[in-house]
């Protein structure tokens, strides 16, 4: 009987759990799942938490099950629980835990609380061995890599400077102690950026916040859906294009077919970019204003997941640069749109004169008990602003430059070879079915990583949806 492990039960461990139960029998397997309580079911971002803190996707569009949107609604008739147009992350996490929980029935599996010690790969049987904190020494023949979670990347290096908050999440948890009458800087603008910001403005009620990134791009404002047709672009027509060109798709190729479709659905590019990401409040501003050519690229991004992943999978490192160049940033912002009831809490702070985006921000520094936000100057250097605090909200290091502190058991593994780091972020893995490629063994076909841990290959996976796609068709492959 095999014996597999799924190490990390956040949001792409349940998914594995939940492909194992759509496609297997449980007399087939033995399955021992790993996380703390903490995070079991939850996953990182969805502890108990502020209720003001809200997923991005409105009640109807997210699910523990891709399959089946209204599940989350179906939960909260269950519960006897008021259906709201977008759920609390926290709510979301009670959610998935019990979702979970009837998994874990339905095919038997164990839960352990524990944390993993170290792993270990044993060439001769081409088998894991698992050895816990408790000392417990498990063999498996499979793993799940699972455990993706993995600290902010500290851009500036303010680690261990009074005030400096380097983790976010529970936002009640790590931040409760910030004060009202304290000056707030928040490193970053995307998602976890604005979730921040909320939590300070609503419950905080801090007085004086910062925000800034590179860009000072935050996620377009979620508008009223609409429905499209899509004509041009799909996963036949993409997958023809790579038989032709032997495996690979050239970005002229691809750049031609989505500008095509772009066409088709009236929208213009260039001037989408100008009226649409202008960055900061006003961008915001003009999505509310403006919502009509917004709802249609809103309408066609998500369908397209699968076919972008498979242009990136199919691209050459030269047109990787080039598909990241033009199309990333609106790939980011708008596939994953901000709820309009945070974006309505931003403008009206903005305007009151308790929130302000910093432009031109070169680097941050500590000293004299503040934080000096500073743009460089071949003279003398300009101070923007200054802050009390600053809270770290760049998003996680996919990178993995701190691995030892975010996460020692993937350090562990990446000093023995069993993983390695890829150009693009996440590990290197082959696709087709997600098994890590090891320096020192070559693929291991019994180790596949899932989740965050496969963004720099499979591209733009940070969706529940996506991540639930790419783990069913796993297991499917594995056990049809």
């Amino acid at each position: 009987m095999e014996r597999i492990a799924i190490i990390g039960m956040g949001t792409s461990g349940m998914a594995v759990a939940a492909a194992y139960a759509k496609e297997t029998n449980p007399g087939d397997y033995t399955i021992d799942c790993y996380d703390s309580k903490d995070s079991f079911g939850k996953g990182y971002p969805y502890r108990d938490d502020s209720q003001e803190i809200i997923l991005n996707l409105k009640s109807g569009k997210i699910s523990y099950d891709y399959q089946d949107n209204e599940d989350l609604i179906n939960w909260h008739k269950e519960k006897g629980l008021t259906v709201n147009e977008y759920t609390s992350r926290s709510t979301f996490g009670e959610y998935t835990l019990d979702r979970l929980n009837e998994t874990i029935d339905k095919i038997k599996a164990n839960k352990i609380y524990e944390r993993i010690s170290s792993v270990q790969y044993l060439p001769e049987t081409k088998t894991w061995e698992i050895r816990t904190e408790s000392g417990s020494n498990i063999e498996y023949d499979r793993v799940h890599l699972c455990c993706g979670e993995l600290g902010q990347h500290d851009v500036y290096k303010l680690g261990g400077s009074p005030g400096y908050y380097n983790e976010v999440y529970p936002c009640e948890l790590k931040l409760a102690d910030i004060e009202s009458d304290q000056s707030v800087c928040i490193i970053g603008a995307g998602l976890t950026a604005v979730d921040v910001a909320i939590y300070l403005l609503t419950k905080r009620n801090v007085q004086k916040l910062y925000m800034f990134s590179r860009t000072n791009m935050v996620p377009t404002v979620r508008v009223d859906p609409v429905q499209i047709n899509i004509k041009h672009i799909n996963l036949d027509i993409v997958e023809s294009i790579i038989k032709k060109g032997n495996g690979i798709i050239k970005f002229e190729e691809f750049d031609e077919l989505f500008e095509k479709e772009l066409v088709y659905q009236n929208i213009n590019y260039t001037e989408f970019l100008k009226n649409h990401m202008q960055g900061g409040i006003e961008g915001l501003k003009r999505n509310i204003a403006e919502p009509d050519d917004l709802a249609v690229v809103q309408a066609l991004l998500p369908p397209l997941n699968m076919v972008f992943n498979r242009v990136w999978d199919s691209m050459t490192n030269e047109d990787r640069f080039n598909f990241r160049s033009k199309y990333h940033p609106f790939m980011c912002l708008n596939r994953s749109p901000l709820p309009q009831p945070s974006a309505e809490i931003l403008i009206d702070a903005v305007e009151v004169g308790r929130l302000k985006f910093i432009e031109g921000v070169d680097f941050v520094e500590y000293g004299c008990g503040v934080f000096d936000i500073i743009k460089k100057s071949t003279d003398t250097d300009e101070v923007l602003a200054q802050s009390d605090l600053v809270v770290n909200a760049t998003g996680l290091d996919m990178y993995m430059t701190d691995i030892e502190k975010q996460n020692p058991l993937l350090a562990q593994m990446l000093n023995k070879r069993y993983i390695a780091i890829d150009k693009y972020g996440g590990l290197i893995l082959r696709p087709e079915d997600q098994t890590s490629i090891s320096p020192r063994y070559g693929s291991l076909e019994n180790l596949h990583i899932h989740g965050v841990l496969a963004s720099g290959v499979q591209y733009r996976n940070n969706s529940t949806m996506m991540i639930q796609t790419m783990a069913h068709k796993l297991i499917k492959k594995l056990y049809a």
